[in-house]
């Protein structure tokens, strides 16, 4: 009896188990089943990207369309458009219309005039907690970092950096008796090597210059970067002030018009034909590109040029033009739009784009990399990079730069002194602000 009791206790139990198991399994069944209907449920994320890279160049427009399938395959709930911009001035009319028509880009890749002006007006977001949160952040550089912060707050990512270095022509250091390995670091050096440089003819005009310095200078980058070595911000986005009237910007324009004045330099356009670039100078301040054109058309320059990052004129500073990358503050799907970003910024990428179309890279773990392939010219260009900056950001640059071409010209053909200029051009571009608010 006691037999038949246990063996009908242990039946129970067993008829137990294998229903809660039972139960179980189609529990699980069910979730797996819930999880799967979710994921062919979940919603596709389409996002609008606004470049003007790819503009008119088949070789760009490849690799903007190679780089969005790749990034589309990594995040198979993502899909990428792409939207093709002219110059800055087609971006600008394209995303005014854009603004009037709801169908503003979620991504832009933009000029950095662009990005300063439409910051200002409120178009993208804040990406400050995004940039904080980015595990990559300690590998960009700081100073692309900054380039996309208006009024302190983070507004994009600065890359393709183009920097401004200062060429000179060691073999004119030869002849003026200067060690051709040690170029003038401060603004007195570089004052005095000009006297020493320069070469003059039989009447007493100047037959080669010891140091460039323009009577125009139409995009104003030599103006503000010896005006930045001074310690001036041009515009000081943050406390909504144009400082090109203060000492320090006087102090720059000083000391550039004595070269004029002292004629140790040619008198040319900034632009039309700088006497560096064709050996009628011993020193200019060039953008990259022209340096590396001269070295390519002809290789035998190559111990003639030598190339330093910056002046110091009580601060370092340098002139970099940037595009910025930001996100739409009407964007719908941010965080999409921030891995794209992200996935633009990559090491591969950056490294793809630099090989291609030789785009200098903006990360720390780059950078030896990016130096080896031409040590002397490429480590002059990463210091240019590291101390560089560009345009100011700000919703009035584009104001102050017309006042800022006209003060120069002035300041260089003796209409007026540096200081009566700045400040003629700083009170006409402040009234100009003010009756447009």
């Amino acid at each position: 009896m006691k037999k038949g009791i246990a063996l009908l206790l242990t039946g129970c139990i067993l008829m137990s188990m294998l229903t809660g198991c039972g139960n179980s399994t189609d529990n699980k069944t069910e979730e797996v089943s819930g999880q799967g209907r979710q994921e062919e449920n979940q919603e596709q994320v389409h996002l609008t990207f606004l470049t003007n890279e790819a503009a008119g160049d088949e070789q760009h427009l490849e690799y903007y369309e190679q780089l969005i399938s790749n990034f589309e395959s990594k995040n198979p709930g993502i899909t990428v458009e792409l939207l093709q911009g002219g110059d800055w001035q087609d971006m600008e009319t394209k995303l005014n219309a854009a603004m009037l028509s709801n169908t503003y880009p979620d991504v832009i890749l933009c000029p950095l005039n662009t990005f300063g002006q439409r910051a200002a007006l409120g178009d993208f977001m804040d990406l400050s907690e995004y940039i904080e949160g980015w595990e990559d952040k300690e590998d960009i550089f700081d100073a692309s970092i900054d380039i996309g912060k208006y009024q302190g707050i983070s507004y994009g990512i600065g890359g393709f950096p183009v920097p401004e270095v200062v060429m000179y022509r060691k073999d004119y250091f030869k002849e003026a008796g200067l060690d051709p390995n040690s170029p003038p670091e401060t603004w007195e050096e570089l004052y005095d090597y000009a006297k020493k440089l320069v070469v003059m003819d039989d009447s007493g005009n100047v037959e080669r210059g010891g140091f460039d310095v323009p009577i125009s200078d139409p995009n104003v980058t030599l103006m503000e970067v010896f005006m930045r070595q001074a310690g001036n911000k041009i515009i000081d986005s943050e406390k909504g002030e144009i400082c090109i009237d203060q000492p320090s910007a006087i102090k720059a324009m000083e000391f550039l018009k004595k070269f004029i004045d002292e004629k140790l330099t040619i008198t040319y356009q900034r632009g039309t034909d700088d006497p560096v670039l064709s050996g009628k100078s011993a020193i200019g301040i060039v953008y990259l590109d022209s340096a590396k054109k001269i070295l390519e058309e002809d290789p035998s320059m190559k111990d003639k040029l030598g190339f330093f990052p910056y002046l110091n004129g009580g601060e370092e500073a340098a002139f970099t033009g940037y595009r910025v990358m930001a996100v739409s503050e009407t964007c719908k799907n941010k965080e999409a739009a921030w891995k794209f970003a992200k996935y633009f910024y990559n090491s591969d990428e950056m490294w793809n784009r630099y090989e291609k179309f030789g785009n200098i890279p903006v990360r720390v773990s780059l950078s030896d990399k990016y130096i080896q392939e031409n040590p002397e010219l490429n480590k002059v260009v990463m210091a240019s990079v590291e101390k560089g900056t560009g345009r100011p950001v700000s919703g009035w640059v584009s104001v102050v730069t017309k006042y800022e071409v006209q003060a120069y010209e002035e300041i260089m053909n003796g209409v007026k002194e540096p200081e009566q200029a700045l400040k003629d051009a700083a009170e006409a571009a402040r009234a100009e602000i003010d009756s447009q608010q």
